[in-house]
This record gives C-alpha cells, sequence and structure tokens, in this order.
C-alpha cells in the first residue's frame, strides 16, 4: 500500500504516477540502474499494483532478456516500454530515486496491532482532492455512468467503456475536451479524469488476450457516496447488453 506523504507533498497524484512510471521505463532501458534504485530502499511497494509486475522485470531482467519481453509484446512492460524515451545517467536516476522516496509513505510490513482489544487501529487519513465545483460535478456524473455501464459487470475493457459513456444521450462524453475540436472521449482522458481519484487502469480479459481497462471493486467505494441509480438505465446501458461485451 501506497500513499502521498501528508506533510508537505512534493508532488500531486498525476506527477507521483508519471514519476513512477519513469523510474520503470529508465530501468527498462537500462537494467544496470536497478542498483541505484535499490540502494535508494525503493521496492515495489513504492508502485501502484498494476506497475509491480514491470518494476519486477526491470529489477531482474537483464537487457537481452527485456528486449525479447518487448518483441514479443509481453503484457506487463508493453506498452509502458515504448510510452516514452527515459534514458537517465547514475546522477539523475538518484536524484529521481531520492524524490520517489521522499514523496511516497508505506504501511510498515508486519506492523503489529495493539494488544488492547479495546483500542481502535487509527485510521488512514485520506489525500484531499482539489478540484473545482464543475470538476467535481463532471467527476461524479460520470462515476454514476459508469455504475450503470458496468451493471453486473465485475470487469470492462477502457474502449468498451469508453464508447458506451459517449453513446449516452445528453450526456458530456460525446464531445469531450476544450475549445472548438471536441470529439468522444477517449481512453487517455478517461484515464486522466480517474486518476486523481487513484483509480487506473488494469489489465482484464482472458489471460490469452489482456487488455486495459477497469474492474468494479476498483469503484466500490466511490459508488457507495453516490445516489441510488434511478430505474432506467441510459440507452448505452441497454445497447451493451444486447450486443455484448463490444469490445
Amino acid at each position: 500500500m501506497w500513499c502521498i506523504k501528508q506533510e508537505e507533498p512534493l508532488l500531486n497524484a498525476n506527477t507521483l504516477y508519471q514519476l513512477q512510471e519513469n523510474v520503470i521505463i529508465a530501468a527498462l532501458r537500462r537494467p544496470s540502474l536497478s542498483s541505484i534504485i535499490k540502494g535508494a530502499g525503493i521496492s515495489e511497494r513504492h508502485f501502484p499494483i498494476e506497475l509491480r509486475p514491470a518494476f519486477q522485470i526491470a529489477m531482474t531482467k537483464s537487457q537481452e532478456e527485456i528486449k525479447r519481453l518487448v518483441m514479443l509484446k509481453d503484457a506487463r512492460i508493453w506498452p509502458l516500454y515504448g510510452k516514452r524515451i527515459i534514458e537517465w545517467n547514475d546522477g539523475q536516476m538518484r536524484t529521481v530515486a531520492r524524490q520517489l522516496v521522499d514523496s511516497v509513505c508505506l504501511d510498515p510490513v508486519g506492523a503489529s496491532q495493539p494488544s488492547s482489544s479495546k483500542s481502535k487501529p487509527e485510521a488512514k487519513q485520506e489525500i484531499p482532492i482539489y478540484e473545482s465545483p464543475e470538476e467535481r460535478e463532471l467527476f461524479e456524473k460520470t462515476l454514476a455512468a459508469i455504475r450503470q455501464i458496468m451493471g453486473g459487470l465485475e470487469e470492462i475493457p477502457s474502449k468498451r467503456l469508453t464508447d458506451e459513456l459517449a453513446r449516452i444521450e445528453g450526456g458530456p462524453w460525446a464531445e469531450w475536451g476544450p475549445g472548438r475540436r471536441k470529439k468522444p472521449i477517449t481512453q487517455n482522458a478517461l484515464a486522466r479524469l480517474l486518476r486523481p481519484h487513484n483509480i487506473f487502469p488494469v489489465d482484464v480479459g482472458p489471460a490469452h488476450a489482456r487488455r486495459k481497462g477497469y474492474k468494479r471493486a476498483q469503484f466500490e467505494h466511490l459508488f457507495r457516496n453516490l445516489p441510488r441509480p434511478s430505474s432506467s438505465a441510459p440507452s448505452s446501458n441497454r445497447a451493451a447488453r444486447a450486443g455484448g461485451d463490444g469490445s
């Protein structure tokens, strides 16, 4: 479990996630940096769950093995490896590693529970999310639409989710973006909207056809805070029921 440190955090959630990606990309492109990363005290616990497989590969595989996995488009590191070209020297990695350690707090491993049965564990303080009323309204509207679209599904591919959002009549997702160049919401745009709330794309689907998407469990704590859904589902949801998984 990782979180942004509460005392004067160095990075916001979006910047921290990009930094975590960059550390892994740099190590994948130059595995010799793994010794600096380990020396800084960084472990997989400094990364969200969906980035940990790539981190493990970067820490344990040789350059030749990583190149072979890239050629095979191994889902654990692809398309992360080709997302950006990060080529750091030792000094740059040391600087970034210190920044990552200073920005992430970890739950202690094997921490003992209070001996008294009457004492309760201290509740974790949630990181406040700063957004305008308009941004909050848009997020809650999107969250309610995602709940309707998912229905009883346990997971859904990102492409199917954005396609279904764009089909909802009267919603903001069919014409998304600033200015005049509006277009249906993309998978990246949806990820940016959800990221401040610690919801990130994960691998979904059968083992032989993995793709990026979302799991119901990622949203459950947010769904509980929404008003109860109305009896009528969005038209896109009805279409999804009739048309299969749409992916």
